[in-house]
């Protein structure tokens, strides 16, 4: 079974939840919703798989009677999927109508597939709206950070994505697959964040190592997140209820102090001269 499975829902909230599991299914979902209707908010979770798996999961081709004014915010939750099976994701997004957000979210995958994806979304209709701001998509091996699957015909801002974190350790930055019909999807891998980012994806972005407490504890260190998030009126606080920044918030779920140390620190021989200490 899955963590928490919703099937044509209205107005769902689904907060404050620890999912871990150890199960060998590769089909296990931690939180999954599908032909869900009105406002839906998934924030502020905890996902753990130690094996394969997705963390949280849409699908809105069950059928249903959808609105373009259905909404979907998945805001502030901790993310960490394991295995070696390519199915395994962090985020996995299939869209018919909806307008949704994906903000501040922090995905660690530590599966070894290097088709694995830390953030896919599929939308093929020219009138929804997706925005994806300020995530961590972290990958421990050479798995794919974002995969993006949009309507060719589409306006330009309605697929919004910037200002996140991506990383992979040796594989590929990206795929764009431009959905024109069902005969005409070409696909464009991007080998480097900087090829993505000039396509119009993930501009504003960087790519580092967060520094993860744990697998499981995704609270973060890593100086690259600091301040290097765009504000977004609609998110004010991170998974722990701490106030976000309002200028510059963090990348990630979690908003935190990562101004460097004052002082000297002699290692040795070395010294390490103040403000150059994370």
């Amino acid at each position: 079974g899955d963590g928490i499975d919703l099937l044509m829902t209205k107005n769902a909230v689904i907060t404050n939840n620890t999912i871990e599991t150890n199960t060998s299914n590769i089909a296990f979902r931690g939180i999954f919703s599908g032909s869900s209707q009105g406002s839906t908010l998934i924030e502020k979770n905890k996902i753990y798989t130690q094996n394969d798996g997705l963390g949280i999961g849409m699908d809105e081709y069950y059928g249903g009677n959808y609105r373009l004014t259905d909404s979907t915010r998945i805001f502030n939750n901790f993310i960490s999927v394991g295995g070696t099976d390519a199915g395994t994701s962090g985020i996995n997004l299939v869209l018919k109508y909806k307008q949704i957000k994906v903000f501040n979210n922090s995905v660690y995958n530590r599966n070894s597939s290097a088709n694995s994806i830390s953030f896919y979304t599929q939308n093929q209709n020219t009138n929804t709206k997706t925005e994806v701001l300020n995530n961590v998509f972290y990958n421990k091996f050479t798995a794919i950070p974002v995969y993006v699957y949009k309507s060719a015909e589409a306006p330009a801002d309605n697929y919004i994505q910037h200002h996140n974190l991506l990383f992979t350790n040796g594989g590929i930055y990206g795929k764009v697959q431009n959905f024109v019909d069902i005969y005409n999807s070409p696909v464009t891998t991007y080998a480097t964040l900087a090829a993505l980012a000039a396509s119009g994806i993930d501009y504003s972005s960087v790519s580092g190592n967060p520094l993860f407490i744990s697998d499981k504890d995704l609270h973060a260190d890593g100086g690259i997140l600091n301040n290097a998030g765009t504000y977004e009126a609609s998110l004010t606080d991170d998974i722990d209820n701490d106030s976000r920044n309002t200028a510059t918030p963090d990348i990630g779920a979690d908003e935190f102090n990562g101004a460097p140390l004052a002082g000297t620190v002699t290692l040795g021989t070395n010294t390490i001269a103040a403000g150059n200490i994370t």
